[in-house]
Formats: C-alpha cells, structure tokens, sequence
C-alpha cells in the first residue's frame, strides 16, 4: 500500500479519489479499497498502461468541473519536445472540433477550448502526435456538469394550510412553453420514471455516443469512437485479460459479463407489477387486524393512505415577460406536492425544473376522518377522527360531532338507560391532546336514512380550532333489482299515444327500497351524452368489453357531426374519452397484430377482437391519431386467419359460442376488411371469398344472429342475393303489440325461467343487426317497429345489458335517428299515477338534447303514459328495488362460505361456483363473471388476490367501490367446481351487518345467472367499542384498556344535547394516526 487517504463525502454520498504512481512501479493493476464506518470494500482495478514503444503523449484534464459555456483547460506532456500535437473533441456522434496546437519544442503545453452543448453530457478528447513516423496518441473523458441551456424555475410557498389560494411563479424565456406537473410525493415516489429528469435527459444523450464495434479494442480512437486511417505506425495496447479496468468505459454487451463490480443484482428474474398497498405484510390497518402472508414475496411499497389525486397538470404559455403567475387553491389532503415544469425555446430548447420543489400542505392543528365507502342500512358505525396537534403545547379540545339534520341516532350504551334512542343535536367530548401527537376519538351513531349524509365534527382549543366534513353512503341492504321500459314515441301518423304500465314489485323487495322514475328526451343522442362514460352497469375489464368505452363514443360523435349538432365542449370530451380508450386497447396487442381478452396474458389472439378494434381504430382515424400500422399489422393477422373456403377461424378467445358454423364470426371480420378497403384495395379478393362463403352458409343455415349479421354484412356490400335473405330474416322475426324483434328461443328445459322473458343481450344484437339491414336497405317503416322494441330494452344509462349488444343497439337507434330531424318536435309527454295525479314533460326543438327526468312516489303500482303533438321522442319508465333473496331459476351453483378462522375483524370468504347445463343448450357457459360484495367496514386484502389469477379459468382478478367489492373474471364455466378465496381485513367499525350478496352471470347471456348471500362474521356493538364509552352493556370491554398514544390516557368527557352522558373512549385507529403522522412529518 503506498497511498492511504481520507475523503470527505459530499451531499450526493460521493467523493473524489486522486493518487500518483510511484515511479518505477511495474504492477499489472492498482487495486482501490475502501473503508467506510468500517466495512472494507474493493471498488475495482485501475490497470496500469503498457507501453510498447518508448514514445508517448498524455493529457489531463486541469478543469475540476467543467461546464458548458466555460473554458477547459489542458495539460499535455510528452517524452519528446514537442512542435505541435493535433486534438479532436467528439460530442455525440459527431466530431465537434479538430485543432492542429503549435508548441515550441516543450515536452508539455496547456491549451483551452469552449465547452459547448453539443458536447453534453461527455465528450471525448482524443490527442495525437507523430514521432518518427509513429502515430502517439491518448484519450480522455470529460464529463460535463449536468445543465441546460434553457431554465425554468418555479416559485410557491414551502408551506402552506390546505385550502388556502397561493401564487405559483413559473419564469423562463419569453414566449416559451411550459408543461407544469404538481402531484403527491408518495405518488411520485411509487411511480419514478413517469417525469422528464435530467438523468433520463443526459441518459437520452448519451445514447447518441459512437460506438464502433468492429475496431480492435486499444487502437487509436476506440475510445472516443472514431475510425484513425493513417500511414504512420502505431502499437494497439493490449491489457491482460485478467485485469479489470475502472477507467475505461467500454459499452460493448458482450462484455457486460466480464466488467468487475462489488454490487449484485438483488432483483433477477421477470417484471413484476408493483402494487400500492395500504398496510405492511402481516399487518392489518388497524392493530387488531389479520393479515394473511403474501402470496407472492416481491419488493412492496407501503402507505398509510393512498397518494392524492393529481393536482395540477395543464401547460402554458410564459408571456412576453417569461414570467407567469397562476392562483390556485391547494387541496384538502395532508400532503407534501412535488412541483416539476419543463419549458421549450425554438432557440434555447429544453429547460427543466432542478432541483424539483416541495411544497408542505400543513397544519398545525386539524383533525381528519375517514369513512367506508358505504354502510348499509339499519347497520351500526364508529365514525372515527383524529386530532393532530403539531404545536408545543399540550391542548385541552373539545370536539362536537353535530347531527342537526337528525339523520343519525346515538345507539343506547347504558343497560340502565331509556333502550329508545333520544332526539340528539350533536355528540360532545373533551379530550388532551399531547404536543406533537395526535388523539384518536370516534362517535358510535346508527344511520336512519338511505343516500349521502354529510358528516360534521369540529374541534375546538383555546389556541385553535378546526372543522372536518364528508359524506357517509348509506345503501339499502342486499342485491338492488332493476326493470326498464321504454317507449318510442313517433306522431307523424297520429297525434296521441297511450299506453298502461304496471310497476312489479315483489313482495319480498327491501322496504322503502323501491325508487321509481321517468325520463323523456327528443332525441336519442341525448340520454346517450349525460353517461358516455358509463352506459352498462357491468364490469368491463377485458378487450372487448372495453371497446363499450370507446365505440359508443365514437358513434355519437360522428352522429352529432352528420346533424351538425356538435358544440366545443362535446367534442372536447368525446375526443378526450377516444384518446384514452385507444391508449387502454393497445393494452390488448400482440406483436403479430392480433388483440386477445386479456392482453399478452393470452398465448394467441382473437380473430374476433382483432377484426373489431382494427374496424373501430379505421373508423376513429378521422377524429384522433391512430397509429397506422398497428390497422395494418392486424388487418395482416385477419387475412392469414381466412380458410381457403373463405370462411374465418377462431383460435383465441371465444366471447360468446354461436354454433353457425363460423357465419357470424366470418361476417364480423368481413364488416373490418370492407370499412378499409379504401385504404388497402389488396384486400378485395378476401371480402370477395368471405362473401361467397356467407351466402353458401346462409342457404342452409336457420340461426338467427348468423342470418342477422350476414344480411347485413351482404346488405353494405350490395351483394345480389340482400334481397332473399332480408325476407327471410322479416319472416323469422316475432310481431307483437306494434314490435318486432328476434328471439333466441330457450332450451325446453328452461322453459319456466323468467329471465328469458326478460331483457336478453343476445336478442338485442340479433335484433340490432336487423335494424341495420333493414335501414341498409332504406326500409325505414319496417325498421320502425324493431326501434321501437329496442327502445323498450334499454337501461337507465342509455346503453342495454352488456358491451356487445349496447354498441351494435345504440348504431342501430343512431342510424334511425339520422333520418329524422328533432328540431321539429313538439311533444308533451304525461304520466298519469295515483288518484288523478299527472306529471307532464314537454320536448321540443330546443331541448331535444336535454334529458328530462321526474322521480314519482314509490308507492304507485298503476300509470298511464301518453304522448300528444308531433315529432318523434323517447320515454323511459325505470324502476329499481333490493332484494335479499336467492335469485330464481339459478344456472351456477353458488356456494359462498365463511370460514371458521374469520372473526369480527377479519373475514376468509370462499365462494365455490360451476354452471348448471340443461339440455338443449350448451355444456358450458360463455364468459362468467362472479362479484363478491363485501361487509361494511372491510376491504379485500389486495396483496392475496394474484392467487386466484393462477387458476386455469381465472383469467382477471379486480376490484372496485374502493376495494370492498371483488369481480372476478372466468373465461367460461362448467360442471367443474371453481372456488375462489378471498381475505379481507376491517378497516371502519361496523357491527350489526346486513346480508351481503354475491352474484354470478353470464356476460352475454344475462339469463344464465346466480345470486347468494351470506353474512359477516358475528359482531356486535361492545365489538366496536373500548373502555368505558362501552357503558354498563359490555362488561368485558370496560375491563380492557384503551392503549394510549403518545403518552399517558387522559379522561374524557361526554355530553350529548337531550341526551345521557356516557364515559370517554379510546380507541387505537392505526390507520388515521398514521396518516396524519405522515401528513405532519412528509
């Protein structure tokens, strides 16, 4: 050891190491230890350089940080006087500057250059003489300090209360565009490489460096990644094998193996999705929670809430001044917000925000809550709060829980008390919260209506005072049911329109649950705009079922263009919801072009889902950017998916079984080639085969979507045999009460089933389809009756039971409407109920886009609706209402079981399914979907649920309503036994629940369904209650002490206005403690 030297660590956790090499030293390679807080570790081998000729050259760099705009200094020294040398600095990719430097005859000389930009983030130095006919050189590295030539920088309060109007200050160059992101820094922290940084910007940069792979490592310019062709001689240096190099920074793959370093990789193995979880592993969120072990042992991030949502994300522009002030208001989350811009000059270009701000939204003194996300009713909670005092004193406070809509009641917690429930204004205590802690405190109440009802507490100090306020959602108890029927209202021949209705609720219905409503609107678009986000009520997790996010919006924009009735705003947000649903249906690719259900989670594609995307992406084109070759590459996997007879084959995933023969399926995939001919002619003799091979099949074929389909596939084509076919399609409709329809006749056994005479998915595409070819075929009086049938099947959205059909039944309604005008209208629409009550809707040419809507008494069974005047409107009659019982005439067998390990806070929940085939229908099921409804107060255990997914038939596993409902997805179900797991932990004391359902279904054939229920694990109030605010009722709870926080227990203090005065509580709320503590700390 000849060098042994102590260093300094900067703020980076970085130091600067410099030795000399005593002269005469002949040792292969120099090894560099270090000692650090006394761990000994070899960083490396710095090898010593083989001279093979007595001439050499060498440069230094003399500059301790260079930087841009700024001289470099240099030193060069020879063996030999010298009378000039030649430098050259390579910059990314390109050779920036040459220089031939004259020298007097010295065996060393300093010489400058100006460091530019161009030479960011490193450039390379390569210098070199001749000497007797011998090429002398040597190479350097410079590394740059990381910077930009543009800047910009942002201006806010390091702290500041939530709630509170600040000034944001964002300066740079004039004129410049300026991107502005502020987000919560857990959101930041948990999702890293989503932001523009100058590590991926000097990362981008860098790749730009030449790398020549073919020269011989050694020879002059392999370093710097230029080619030296010269007619002098020089020595390629060689190193030995065995020697470790730690200055040289070769990017050759093939020898990423063979590179020394003392760090391992920790992490080998495939990607993994990293999961935002809300409690450590083995923890639940409350200290009397349990959690299962992890099922997979992968690196996890842990929060005690989740980040907030995003606060700013908008762009700008920075003014003749390059300065720019926005006034905004913070948000209410505790939190600590990362503030990061960028900015673009035409000259200066790129300027980013460095270092990223911070801003705290603090409090000294507030107090929180959190809520579930519902309860149901006639079910009991603690609603819970924390005080957080971050002052230096200790704070006697006095929080009011306030109920002056009388909207809760305070159960009874005294056995010596009135057992009636008083009338009470507000709830009152008083507790000591310690200097820097918080206090936990929690109101038992019990609900007494159904809706959103606000939650109200203050707390009040002599140094301070704070307010909280939310919503509680309060549900009706079991599984809700809901009836639709509409009506299209068409005048042009009669001037009034009745008819009878009856509202059918069991008797068994949830008392007080029923809700009854009607609606009208002039035109059909209209109770389309209000839920183009949500038109169906079921779960849409796969490719297909998420094109219902994307097509209906694509319809109705290209509708209200043709009728020239597009605003700003509507477009705006239609063109928004395209742009994200084509970002998620790229999710569904394959390489080879095909989309799959589930992404490459699938082995192969869907000849199916493939040929729809490429026909809604074809159709969107003129609206948004769509990627043209991903229409091209998957048009390529269409055609190679065609039989030589023309017919189309299936081998991913099969949605919905029709048994035709692969009709339906070569027709659908025909409508995709015919909408792109325009753009790919080449593809001509495929609709051509796939024609032949429809019209072959139709002739022997009596299924009704495979002739509803076809008829109209041949119908866009104008194929000569539309006529035959329509007439035989007209003819196997069903006529009834001025309707017509097609319906898929049930199995015999299922003859007395209900569902089937109920809305059905699969009638409504048939349906649908012969709508179209009859309006193909301008047979505008024929279709008229099938609209009307349509009308009567859809939901209060606007949309009808699942994806398919609401994409095809809405085309169908939108291209009748394009044939009417509803700026004639004039219709008033009444509803007669009751004992001569009468409520009137009015639609007109000014308001045909307005959905109007009148909720009527939910007691009333009888009405009469009728129209009068001219034009054309819609009506809808809805009703809903809660059930808890075992859905009728059941098609799976549902089984969900509680196991015995659950307890009052924790729930092991097991949920057997298989479908029940009947003959005369198939053996298996199409898609199936099971969703789990969990108790009030709990939350599935999002860490177990990848589990499930490794099941054969589970192909998704997701949750929703905030994780307290699970929905699994099956790609089909059968006689075979599927049981699903679930774990879920407590996380707001409930007690008292109601049954909880689980519900099974088909998802395009909404006959085939289950429901069950079953119930939580046994509790009771002295379950979510502690210590002395239990009262007399709870003899073992008064016995058990509340584990203080932050210091000793201190009394409290309750008094309630008209009511009796019951002792304090204590009760450890893990989660809301550790979430202000997070807030008070970030």
């Amino acid at each position: 050891m000849y060098n042994k030297t102590a260093y300094g660590i900067n703020t980076n956790g970085e130091f600067k190491m410099k030795f000399t090499v005593p002269e005469g030293d002949r040792d292969e390679y120099h090894s560099v230890i270090v000692n650090y807080i006394g761990i000994i570790t070899d960083v490396g081998k710095i090898p010593r350089k083989h001279l093979h000729s007595k001439n050499y050259i060498t440069a230094k760099i003399l500059t301790d940080k260079p930087i841009i705009n700024q001289d470099v200094a240099v030193a060069v020294r020879s063996n030999e006087p010298m009378k000039y040398f030649v430098y050259q600095i390579v910059g990314r990719g390109d050779i920036i500057t040459t220089h031939a430097v004259q020298v007097d005859s010295n065996n060393y000389h300093t010489f400058k250059f100006l460091a530019t930009f161009a030479m960011m983030p490193r450039a390379k130095l390569l210098l070199y003489i001749v000497v007797n006919g011998e090429f002398v050189y040597d190479e350097q590295v410079i590394e740059f300090e990381h910077t930009l030539i543009n800047n910009v920088q942002i201006e806010a309060p390091l702290k500041a209360p939530p709630g509170q109007d600040i000034d944001i200050t964002i300066t740079t160059k004039p004129y410049s565009y300026v991107g502005l992101m502020l987000i919560d820094q857990n959101a930041a922290n948990i999702r890293k490489g989503n932001d523009l940084s100058y590590d991926r910007i000097m990362d981008a940069l860098h790749a730009y460096e030449l790398r020549d792979i073919n020269t011989q490592r050694g020879s002059p310019g392999k370093e710097s990644g230029v080619i030296t062709m010269t007619n002098a001689d020089f020595i390629i240096e060689k190193e030995p094998e065995t020697t470790p190099n730690l200055l040289r920074d070769y990017d050759d793959d093939d020898d990423d193996d063979n590179k020394l370093t003392t760090i391992r990789k920790t992490d080998i193995g495939p990607a993994h999705h990293i999961e935002v979880n809300t409690l450590a592993p083995g923890k639940g969120r409350y200290a009397f929670s349990y959690t299962p072990k992890p099922y997979w042992h992968n690196p996890r991030i842990h929060l005690m809430h989740e980040p907030a949502n995003t606060w700013l994300f908008l762009n700008i522009s920075a003014g003749n001044e390059g300065r720019t002030t926005l006034h905004r208001r913070i948000p209410s989350s505790m939190t600590s917000w990362v503030l990061s811009a960028f900015s673009l000059d035409p000259i200066t270009g790129l300027g980013l925000t460095h270092p990223i701000k911070t801003m705290q939204s603090y409090k000294e003194f507030f107090i929180t809550t959190e809520v579930p996300y519902s309860v149901r009713k006639g079910e009991t909670i603690a609603l819970p709060f924390v005080i957080t005092n971050n002052k230096d004193s200790d704070l006697d406070v006095e929080v009011t829980f306030y109920n002056t809509a009388q909207e809760f009641e305070f159960p009874p917690l005294d056995s010596k008390g009135n057992p009636t429930p008083k009338i009470e204004l507000f709830s009152r205590r008083t507790v000591r919260v310690l200097a820097k802690t918080v206090k936990p405190i929690a109101f038992i109440v019990k609900p007494k209506r159904v809706g959103p009802i606000n939650v109200k507490a203050v707390a009040n100090s002599q140094l301070a005072a704070d307010t909280v306020e939310t919503t509680l959602l309060v549900e009706y108890p079991g599984a809700t049911e809901t009836v639709n029927h509409g009506f299209l209202f068409e005048l042009s021949t009669g001037p009034q329109t009745k008819t009878n209705l009856t509202v059918n609720v069991p008797r068994n219905a949830i008392a007080g649950s029923t809700k009854i409503e009607v609606t009208a609107v002039g035109d059909v678009i209209g109770s389309l705009l209000g839920n183009i986000e949500h038109l169906i009520t079921l779960p849409t997790g796969c490719g297909e079922q998420t094109m219902v996010h994307f097509m209906p919006n694509l319809l109705v924009l290209r509708y209200l263009e043709r009728i020239s009735q597009l605003t700003p705003s509507i477009e705006m947000r239609i063109r928004s919801n395209l742009e994200v649903g084509y970002q998620h249906l790229l999710y569904y690719s394959h390489e080879n072009g095909a989309f799959s259900a589930f992404g490459l989670e699938q082995k192969s594609g869907s000849t199916w889902l493939t040929a729809y995307v490429a026909r809604a992406f074809r159709q969107a084109s003129p609206y948004i950017y769509i990627d043209e070759m991903i229409v091209k590459r998957a048009l390529e996997y269409l055609a190679g998916m065609q039989n030589s007879d023309g017919g189309f084959d299936e081998r991913g995933d099969v949605f919905e079984a029709f048994t035709d023969g692969g009709l339906s399926l070569t027709a659908f995939v025909t409508l995709t080639f015919m909408e792109n001919t325009k753009s790919y002619p080449e593809y001509t003799n495929h609709i051509n085969k796939a024609l032949d091979f429809i019209t072959r099949g139709l002739d022997n074929s009596n299924d009704l979507h495979a002739m509803a389909i076809g008829t109209y596939v041949l119908s866009r084509a104008n194929h000569n045999t539309k006529s035959a076919f329509l007439q035989r399609l007209d003819a196997m409709a069903v006529n009834e009460d001025g309707k017509k329809w097609w319906n898929k006749t049930a199995p015999v056994a299922e003859g007395p089933s209900p569902w089937y005479n109920r809305t059905r998915s699969v009638n409504i595409e048939i349906s649908s389809y012969g709508a179209l070819a009859l309006l193909e075929n301008n047979l505008i009086g024929d279709a008229l009756p099938v609209l009307k049938w349509l009308a009567d099947q859809r939901n209060a959205f606007g949309g009808f039971v699942s994806t398919q059909d609401t994409v095809v039944g809405i085309q169908a309604l939108l291209a009748f409407a394009e044939r009417f005008s509803s700026q004639a209208n004039n219709v008033q629409i009444s509803v007669q109920y009751g004992q001569g009550a009468e409520t009137t809707l009015n639609v007109n040419g000014q308001n045909s886009l307005a959905l109007q809507s009148y909720e009527l008494p939910n007691t009333i069974k009888n009405f009469t609706i009728s129209a009068t005047g001219r034009g054309i409107a819609f009506a809808q009659l809805s009703y809903s209402y809660n059930t808890n019982v075992t859905s009728a005439w059941p098609r799976f067998v549902l089984d969900p079981t509680v196991n015995r390990n659950s307890h009052s806070d924790y729930l092991h929940l097991s949920a057997c399914a298989s479908f029940v085939s009947v003959e005369g229908d198939a053996s298996r099921s199409n898609m199936a979907v099971m969703e789990i409804y969990l108790p009030s107060g709990f939350v599935v255990d999002t860490e177990t649920l990848p589990t499930l997914e490794s099941s054969e038939r589970i192909k998704r596993v997701e949750t929703k309503r905030r994780n307290t409902v699970v929905v699994i997805y099956f790609d089909y179900l059968d006689r075979r036994e599927v049981c699903p797991t679930l774990h879920a932990y407590k996380i707001v004391k409930v007690t008292g629940h109601q049954l909880v359902p689980v519900i099974m279904y088909d998802y395009y054939d909404n006959a085939r369904r289950a429901r069950q229920f079953y119930r939580a694990p046994k509790s009771v109030v002295c379950d979510i209650c502690e210590h002395a605010n239990c009262g007399t009722l709870c003899e073992k709870a008064e016995k058990r002490e509340s584990r203080p926080f932050g210091g000793n227990e201190i009394g409290e203090l309750e008094s309630r206005s008209g009511g009796t005065c019951a002792k304090d509580i204590a009760w450890a709320y893990v989660l809301l403690l550790l979430t202000a503590l997070v807030a008070n700390f970030a």
